[in-house]
């Protein structure tokens, strides 16, 4: 007995095709930092005495000049700039030269 052959048709399965690539979504950022609350600001462990130059006091010259120090963590001067003259340019270096050989307290943080 002879039976018939049936043809077996096969399909090509449709070619796969790459996941669509889901969208990049960036991190989200961390929140800023909180502002560091300060405890105890820079002191002086022992105030500077500006050496009074004896052109001014010749000429009775009398004056406050504000600096602004820049402190490091071992409490030493780095930059000292003048913030308000006091209109005599030998008192202004007096002043930032006593602050330069300073020693500070460094600043505490909570």
């Amino acid at each position: 007995v002879q039976r018939p052959v049936t043809p077996v048709v096969k399909s090509d399965p449709a070619p796969a095709t790459p996941a669509e690539a889901a969208p990049l979504v960036a991190p989200t950022p961390a929140p800023p930092p909180q502002p560091k609350t300060i405890t105890r600001g820079v002191e002086y462990v022992h105030e500077p005495e500006p050496e009074y130059p004896d052109s001014a006091r010749e000429e009775g010259n009398e004056c406050t000049v504000i600096l602004r120090v820049l402190v490091d963590i071992h409490g030493k001067p780095g930059a000292v700039d003048i913030v308000r003259s006091s209109g005599f340019g030998s008192l202004d270096e007096a002043g930032k030269t006593a602050v330069r050989g300073a020693l500070f307290k460094p600043y505490l943080e909570d």
